[in-house]
């Protein structure tokens, strides 16, 4: 049991590893807010991913698999990508910071924003319908499949605390200007994800 628990624990590691909208949010974070800000977005990823973890562990793999399912939150989460990239974009032409009270509370929100931007990700319900939602199901009853599904978890948050690290040891090297430099790379990743996203999920149709 704790063998595959840890197998799990590792499964959920590899896959938070490479670097996905979410990760973008929490380097973002870490490396212009700081690290207090990048663990709140890191919570708003974590609660994301519970979401899908209950529907999971209650059989609702298959439903997340729905085609009609993948393609409205695939023109959801292209048009939040597109505003936090095009917001993020702005950040750095705008030469008046005081004016950042005017954003909304989403954008200004490190929990919201990572909430948002995990929730509304196909490849997030991808991942836990596909390949999570398998394990888990093979896993048992209810509860056994909530635990695996949280093993997977714990290896998801493990991966970022280490996007969340190597934010902390670069924040120290931040000048005003390289935050704002760091603004307009992470908001032209988003863009770079919300085309990509919007490509893959013609596919839907």
């Amino acid at each position: 049991m704790i063998g595959v628990v840890l197998g799990n624990i590792i499964l959920g590691f590899v896959a938070g590893v490479p670097f996905g909208p979410g990760n973008v949010e929490l380097v973002r974070q870490g490396t212009t807010k700081g690290t207090s800000h990048a663990i709140m977005a890191l919570l708003g990823i974590m609660l994301a991913d519970l979401v899908y973890i209950s529907l999971v562990s209650l059989g609702g793999a298959v439903a997340l698999s729905n085609p009609t399912v993948l393609l409205t939150l695939t023109a959801v989460g292209v048009s939040v990508l597109t505003f936090f990239g095009l917001t993020e974009i702005r950040v750095y032409f705008r030469k008046d910071t005081p004016k950042e009270k005017k954003l909304s509370s989403l954008s200004k929100n490190p929990f919201l924003r990572g909430f948002v931007i995990v929730i509304t990700s196909p490849y997030t319900i991808l991942f836990w319908a596909g390949v999570a939602g398998p394990l888990a199901i093979l896993s048992g009853g209810v509860i056994d499949a909530f635990i695996t599904c949280i093993a997977i978890e714990i290896g998801c948050i493990l991966a970022g605390c280490v996007y969340i690290m190597l934010s902390h040891a670069g924040k120290r090297f931040m000048t005003e200007s390289r935050k704002r430099t760091i603004s307009l790379i992470s908001g032209l990743c988003l863009l770079g994800f919300a085309v990509y996203l919007f490509i893959r999920g013609l596919s839907f149709l």
